[in-house]
């Protein structure tokens, strides 16, 4: 849903570049974090390689935490670049719509 906005126009290019950052951030790590629960779930199965299981649970355990910050970080940085971008919205943001003209009225 973010993404709509990936080639809209920003105040600064450093805000694009943080929209556009945080909106993949926010499509991929989702993703990871399903392969990383289903790698996991797919270990516990095995009991030959207990010892490589406790490390490939510590990583994901890591991944885990390092995911879940940079998920929150780009939600809270979304939201806040959508309410700061409207201290500049372009000139066409300020024309009235005629909406007699859109939805006919009986």
């Amino acid at each position: 849903m973010h993404c709509i906005a990936w080639s809209s126009e920003f105040p600064s290019s450093t805000e694009l570049i943080l929209w556009r950052v945080s909106c993949v951030a926010m499509i991929v790590i989702p993703g990871m974090v399903t392969m990383m629960l289903g790698f996991g779930l797919i270990g516990d199965a095995s009991e030959r390689y207990f010892g490589w299981l406790i490390i490939l649970a510590s990583i994901i355990v890591g991944l885990l935490i390092l995911c879940a910050w940079l998920y929150i970080a780009g939600r809270i940085a979304t939201l806040v670049i959508a309410l700061t971008t409207l201290r500049s919205l372009p000139p066409a943001a300020f024309t009235n719509v005629d909406w007699t003209t859109f939805f006919p009225h009986i």
